[in-house]
């Protein structure tokens, strides 16, 4: 099993959840503009991954289980959730 340095992994881009590091104290991930967590929650943080879903709390507590491969990009003090692409249109 391949390891990156630590300053690897710093410089690493991140363009899915399963590429963030594991953090102690949380990531920040955004909601997409037009969704709602049912809590009333405005970003979830991001723990770690176990296998392919991640442990995760919204900012009220709610434990939340997102997909490794869930698109993100950097947002203010974080990530946020990418957008699907409208492919209908």
């Amino acid at each position: 099993m391949l390891q990156m340095t630590q300053q690897q992994s710093k410089t690493k881009k991140v363009e899915r959840l399963m590429d963030l590091p594991r953090s102690e104290k949380g990531i920040r991930i955004y909601l997409p503009d037009d969704a709602e967590l049912e809590d009333g929650s405005n970003f979830i943080n991001f723990y770690h991954l176990d296998g392919m879903y991640s442990y995760c709390k919204t900012e009220k507590g709610g434990l939340i289980h997102l997909s490794g491969l869930t698109p993100l990009v950097e947002y203010k003090d974080g990530y946020k959730m990418k957008e699907p692409d409208d492919t209908t249109k």
